[in-house]
C-alpha cells in the first residue's frame, strides 16, 4: 500500500476523513532525503544556468562569469519526545508537542511501518510525505 501511495491519492483519502482526537504513540525517528537536482532541472528545460557559456546571472553579479555547477535538494524530518521538526533547505515547520488526552480517547500505536504527511490544510498542500519502516 505504501509503495502505491502518492500525494494525489492521499489528498483523495483525506476527503473521506473527519477530524477526531486520537492518542498516538510513534517511535522517535529522523529521516533524511537528498537528491542531486541538476539532471532533473535540465530535463525541465533549465539548461542555460548550468553552462559557463549560456548562463547569464549578470543582473545578480554585474558580470556573466557566474553559472550553476550543481543543484541539490535535502529534506529532513525529526520526531522525538520534544515534538516534531521538518526542514527543506531553509524552510522550517514546527508542530505542537502534544495535547491533553481525554478519557475514552482512541489509541493508535505506530509499532509498524506507516505513512506520514505534513500538510498546509488551508491550501491542501502536502509539504512533506514520507514513510517510516523501522530501524
Amino acid at each position: 500500500m505504501i509503495k502505491k501511495m502518492n500525494a494525489k491519492k492521499l489528498l483523495d483519502l483525506l476527503d473521506f476523513t473527519q477530524e477526531r482526537q486520537v492518542e498516538v504513540c510513534i517511535p522517535k525517528f529522523k529521516l533524511q532525503y537528498e537528491l542531486k537536482m541538476k539532471e532533473v532541472l535540465e530535463r525541465l528545460g533549465l539548461i542555460g544556468m548550468f553552462s559557463s557559456v549560456l548562463a547569464d546571472f549578470s543582473n545578480i553579479t554585474g558580470s556573466r562569469d557566474l553559472y550553476v555547477s550543481e543543484a541539490f535538494h535535502k529534506a529532513v524530518i525529526e520526531v522525538n519526545e520534544k515534538g516534531s521538526e521538518a526542514a527543506a533547505a531553509t524552510a522550517v515547520v514546527t508542530l505542537l508537542r502534544s495535547i491533553p488526552i481525554r478519557q475514552n480517547t482512541p489509541k493508535f500505536a505506530a509499532d509498524h511501518p506507516f505513512l506520514f504527511a505534513i500538510m498546509d490544510r488551508s491550501n491542501r498542500m502536502i509539504l512533506f510525505l514520507g514513510d517510516y519502516r523501522g530501524i
